[in-house]
């Protein structure tokens, strides 16, 4: 049984997918004062690294097969509310991945790939699915893991002829600027929580936790496991890291 795509309701309740051998994958909601697990919803077929949340909410890019073509198909972003079970669903223009709503939970922004191969971050009105923004970089490269630093931009991690690097994307200017120099391995899994970016990164060869210092552009190793952990989520108040550890 596995835990991934971790999220904190309040300083007790932590939302996760669950996938096992024996059961349908599905999103739970787990009391970690009481040991208790309720099941909140059991999804389609998810991309990988394509589970988003924001407050009450959870999202994600489900795979939509073609009934006629194998590697063909489409994407479908499907939300829902874990408190009033309210549900939305935004079908793309391409297929989309790594879902990640808004701080005023207005929007949301995704990785999208169209059929010339060209990449973009894209921005969907959450209630509606109209087009808001869509951003490329000058040299066409591929963005993974989208997060929202304001309503303005988002970091995310950009592939480059050098490797993986965190980068900021003004969505109004579609300026993308470097916030950090340092080679931190296979970059993923962003979480912001104030001045600091999450990360998980395997600089050191395996996969541990960093935080990268939004003010100094400084990064530093918070934890580093036996084996690898992956899909940090940062407590509101900061007190707790909850990770997928292995």
């Amino acid at each position: 049984t596995s835990y991934t795509h971790n999220h904190w309701m309040n300083d007790s309740v932590l939302l996760s997918y669950k996938t096992a051998y024996d059961e349908i994958p599905s999103f739970v909601k787990t009391n970690i004062l009481t040991n208790t697990e309720e099941r909140i919803v059991t999804p389609g077929s998810v991309f990988n690294e394509s589970v988003g949340f924001r407050n009450d909410w959870i999202i994600w890019s489900e795979q939509i097969s073609d009934v006629r073509w194998q590697h063909s198909g489409r994407s479908l972003l499907r939300a829902v509310n874990v408190n009033t079970g309210k549900r939305i669903e935004i079908d793309p223009e391409f297929k989309c991945l790594s879902p990640a709503i808004s701080p005023d939970r207005m929007k949301v922004a995704v990785v999208e790939t169209d059929f010339a191969n060209n990449h973009y971050i894209s921005v969907y009105q959450l209630h509606d699915g109209s087009l808001l923004h869509r951003v490329q970089s000058e040299g066409n490269n591929y963005f993974f893991s989208p997060e929202w630093l304001n309503d303005e931009a988002v970091a995310a991690v950009m592939l480059t002829r050098h490797g993986k690097q965190i980068v900021s994307i003004n969505l109004l200017t579609q300026d993308i600027k470097s916030l950090a120099n340092v080679d931190a391995g296979d970059v993923k899994h962003l979480r912001l929580h104030g001045n600091h970016l999450f990360f998980i990164g395997s600089l050191t060869g395996k996969n541990s936790l960093y935080r990268l210092n939004l003010v100094s552009n400084t990064v530093e190793m918070i934890y580093e496991p036996r084996f690898g952990v992956e899909s940090p989520a940062v407590s509101a108040d900061g007190t707790l890291i909850a990770l997928s550890d292995y």
